[in-house]
C-alpha cells in the first residue's frame, strides 16, 4: 500500500523486453538514484502486472511526494505575488537542464512533477520515454494532451518537445489552468491563450518555449538563465499578480463546464 498514486518512476515491458533491455535499465535507475538519491530516495523495486495491458510494469518505490505534484498545486493555490511560482519554474527547469546533458525525458506534464521537499521545489520524474538524447527513440509517440509538441508525430521526441511542454507549464504557474484527462482533443479545452497584464519576462519565457519550430526554442540551459535572472529582481521587488492575470482560470473553468 505505499506505492501511492503519483510517486512512482515506471516503465511499461512484458517479461521478455525487460531482460532484453535489462542494460539499458539499469543504467536508467543509476541515473535516478545518482539524480535523486540526495532529494527523494530511492527505497526499492518492485513489479506490478496491469490486467487491463497484459503488461508488468517495472517500479521504482519513492518517499512519497509531502506536498504532492504540480497540477494538484496549481488546482489548489492561487498565488499572490510572482516570486514562488518563479522558484517553481527554476527548480523544474533546471530538472530539465541536467537531463538534457545526456538524456530527453519525453513524458514532462504536471503530474510527473513532484514536490517533495518544499511546494516551491520541484523534481520531474516518470521514465516512461525516456531515452539517451543520442539513441534513435525506440517508442511510438505517446504522451499526455496537451503536453505533446507539434512535431512529435513526424520527427520523435527530442530536447525542443521537452522545451515546448516546459513552456505550456510555465503559461500553467500563472494562468493557473490545469487540463481534463476525460475530454476528447478539442481545441476549445486544449488551447493557450496569451496571459492577460502578465510580467513581460515571464510571457517572452514561455512564448519562446511555444514556437511552433523546434529550432527556435530555447535550450533548457537559456531558459535556466533568464529565469535566475527573473527570480533574482522577484526576490527584491515583489510584483502582485493582477485580477486579469487571475480571470483567465475562470474563463478556462466556464468552457470546460459547457462541454
Amino acid at each position: 500500500n505505499h506505492l501511492g498514486k503519483g510517486v512512482l518512476l515506471k516503465h511499461k515491458l512484458s517479461l521478455y523486453t525487460a531482460l532484453n533491455n535489462l542494460p539499458k535499465l539499469l543504467n536508467w535507475v543509476e541515473f535516478w538514484r545518482v539524480r535523486y538519491m540526495s532529494v527523494i530516495p530511492i527505497l526499492d523495486f518492485t513489479v506490478h502486472y496491469d490486467e487491463h495491458s497484459g503488461y508488468s510494469r517495472l517500479m521504482l518505490v519513492m518517499v512519497k511526494a509531502k506536498f504532492g505534484n504540480l497540477e494538484n498545486q496549481i488546482e489548489k493555490e492561487i498565488p499572490t505575488d510572482y516570486f514562488k511560482p518563479c522558484q517553481l519554474a527554476l527548480s523544474i527547469t533546471k530538472n530539465i537542464k541536467d537531463l538534457h546533458w545526456n538524456y530527453i525525458h519525453g513524458n514532462v506534464h504536471t503530474r510527473n512533477v513532484l514536490l517533495s521537499n518544499a511546494d516551491y521545489i520541484g523534481e520531474l520524474v516518470d521514465i516512461t520515454f525516456m531515452h539517451l538524447n543520442k539513441d534513435q527513440q525506440s517508442t511510438k509517440p505517446a504522451g499526455r494532451w496537451p503536453y505533446i509538441a507539434p512535431e512529435v508525430a513526424s520527427t520523435g521526441l527530442s530536447a525542443s518537445t521537452d522545451m515546448y511542454v516546459l513552456g505550456i507549464i510555465l503559461w500553467q504557474l500563472f494562468s493557473r489552468v490545469t487540463f481534463p484527462c476525460d475530454v476528447l482533443v478539442d481545441p476549445t479545452v486544449y488551447h493557450i491563450e496569451p496571459i492577460p497584464h502578465v510580467v513581460k519576462e515571464w510571457g517572452d519565457i514561455y512564448v519562446d518555449c511555444l514556437q511552433t519550430d523546434p529550432t527556435k526554442r530555447p535550450s533548457a540551459y537559456i531558459v535556466y538563465r533568464r529565469l535566475t535572472q527573473l527570480c533574482s529582481k522577484l526576490k527584491h521587488d515583489k510584483i502582485s499578480i493582477s485580477v486579469e492575470t487571475q480571470q483567465l482560470k475562470k474563463e478556462y473553468q466556464l468552457i470546460v463546464f459547457y462541454r
